[in-house]
């Protein structure tokens, strides 16, 4: 990263949208680009239960959690978190509830 920035966080929602997902082999290219940076890795899967099959996508990647990766070796685990909430996998639109996970 260039000198003129302090950057400290590289975000990337990495289920945008219930229709698709990322590959292991891409999550695992985000955590070690972060790592070999020292950035804050955070996976945003607030649609992780809801990927739906689709007619442009013949054969769609099944969701997996950067949590379930193992990415300790090309990330420091106090710099990822994960994060989730109800309210888009469940149709709970009212009810603000999520979680942020992490190790210490």
């Amino acid at each position: 990263m260039g000198a003129m920035y302090d950057t400290r966080l590289l975000f990337a929602a990495l289920v945008p949208t219930p229709l698709s997902t990322q590959s292991p082999e891409a999550l695992r290219g985000l955590a070690a680009f972060r790592g070999r940076h020292q950035l804050h890795f955070i996976s945003d899967e607030i649609y992780a239960k809801s990927v739906f099959a689709n007619a442009a996508i013949a054969t769609p990647i099944p969701f997996i959690s950067a949590s379930a990766l193992g990415l300790c070796d090309v990330i420091d685990p106090t710099r990822s978190y994960v994060l989730y909430g109800i309210s888009n996998d469940f149709g709970a639109n009212g009810l603000r509830c999520g979680l942020i996970s992490t190790k210490k």
